[in-house]
């Protein structure tokens, strides 16, 4: 799984919960909002599947190997804050 625009870190933690197996990653603009997630994720016992980067979503269009990784994407409240949301949509080709 990957979360765009992930901030906290809620959605992957639930999904690493739920599923032993999964293997969740989380990017966001903010470190220090990627550093609260990672936190979160180690003192949920949640480390080692819970991955959170800072990235800044307006090149994920450019990246277009690093979304194909991912078996599902979201992206939780997040693409109205983007300062170019149809960049982002279509780096994720959804737009």
């Amino acid at each position: 799984m990957l979360d765009i625009g992930c901030g906290a870190g809620i959605p992957s933690r639930e999904i690493a919960q739920a599923f032993p197996n999964a293997q969740c990653w989380g990017l966001d603009f903010s470190q220090s909002v990627v550093d609260t997630a990672s936190n979160m994720a180690r003192e949920a016992g949640l480390g080692d599947r819970c991955v959170f980067r800072q990235y800044d979503l307006k090149h994920l269009h450019e990246d277009a190997s690093l979304a194909s990784q991912f078996d599902w994407v979201t992206a939780f409240d997040a693409i109205h804050d983007q300062g170019f949301p149809d960049v982002v949509l279509k780096g994720r080709h959804l737009l």
